[in-house]
């Protein structure tokens, strides 16, 4: 017997269109998987606690070399030690930035879209004496973050504008010819950003890009630097 055409067409979507559509939906979700919520500890440090060691690893080394000017991933394995894997952001403001770069397989990964420290180690931060204004500065820093995005293997990942992770007051160590032209020595700091941390990338090849805008200028700053830009891509090999 010959069935009529609408039940031909619902069958068409059953069998054929709706396994497509939820195929597609499981794809979008599959970030998510990977990405870690604020409210997480890892390694018995919370979120907050991590960024504050991220910062202490990128200001513990000298401007000269350091993989904030990396071009190519040349620098990406630089002082890198424990379980969680620190990637940079770039200070090339109209150039995106490609970067090669072998990680250990087992490491979490913790990058930057967007972030800023205040330490009255740095020029221009004189007139910040407390944990609270120190703390003030760095939110402000922030202020005018008009874009953020950010992928995995072309994946879009999600809740980007809820990763904003505040850390505690921490001490940070900055050697001769530190970045921001510091003060070398050891001084109380503060950050507040926007933030990605991935669970440990199953072996093999993965794409991290990310990029951001700020039309506007940091606090301690002793001109207005514009908008500030980046676009950023990590091609990973965890072996």
């Amino acid at each position: 017997m010959r069935k009529p055409a609408s039940i031909i067409l619902v069958l068409i979507y059953t069998l054929i269109v709706q396994p497509l559509y939820v195929a597609h939906i499981v794809n979008a979700q599959v970030s998510s998987e990977v990405i870690l919520a604020p409210n997480s500890e890892i390694y018995g440090n919370s979120y907050g606690e991590w960024t504050a060691k991220w910062w202490q690893w990128f200001l513990s080394m000298p401007d000269k070399g350091h993989p904030i000017h990396d071009l190519t991933g040349e620098k990406c394995g630089a002082n890198q030690s424990g379980p969680v894997w620190f990637l940079v952001g770039s200070w090339e403001r109209s150039t995106p930035v490609e970067r090669d770069c072998d990680i250990p397989e087992g490491k979490h990964i913790l990058l930057p879209i967007v972030n800023t420290e205040c330490s009255v180690a740095e020029p221009g931060m004189e007139n910040y004496k407390t944990d609270d204004q120190l703390r003030q500065c760095a939110v402000e820093g922030n202020k005018g973050v008009a874009s953020l995005k950010a992928t995995l293997d072309n994946k879009e990942l999600p809740n980007l504008w809820e990763s904003r992770i505040q850390s505690p007051v921490f001490n940070a160590t900055y050697p001769n010819g530190a970045v921001y032209n510091a003060t070398k020595g050891t001084f109380r700091d503060v950050s507040d950003g926007y933030w990605v941390f991935l669970k440990p990338l199953a072996k093999g090849e993965h794409d991290i890009h990310f990029e951001m805008l700020q039309p506007s200028s940091n606090p301690g700053d002793t001109e207005d630097i514009g908008s500030t830009t980046a676009d950023v891509t990590y091609h990973l090999n965890v072996r």
